[in-house]
């Protein structure tokens, strides 16, 4: 079986509920002057929708970049997956709008 690159991580569950699942992968964590970026996976118990293909989804990739300094977080790319893993959409910033 052939298991996409996102997959290989060292996942670790931060939260958890009956609709969701969300974990950051140890593995993507890098640190910087005043900055942390990661990856993080929200899987979704069922029932979502993607309104643009109507299509279920069911995991959402997200590149997340956190500036401690100034107490904010951005979005750097989001990836929204079907419950057969097909790509729905994919959106990333440049990075120097991700400040």
């Amino acid at each position: 079986m052939v298991v996409p690159a996102w997959a290989s991580g060292c996942w670790q569950v931060v939260s958890e509920t009956p609709a969701e699942v969300v974990a950051i992968d140890l593995s993507s964590i890098e640190t910087g002057k005043d900055q942390v970026v990661f990856h993080e996976r929200h899987t979704l118990q069922g029932g979502q929708t993607d309104p643009g293909s109507l299509r279920p989804i069911g995991e959402v990739l997200i590149k997340q970049r956190m500036d401690c300094r100034g107490h904010r977080i951005s979005l750097v790319s989001r990836a929204v997956f079907s419950s057969g893993d097909a790509m729905i959409s994919y959106e990333a910033v440049q990075p120097r709008l991700a400040r």
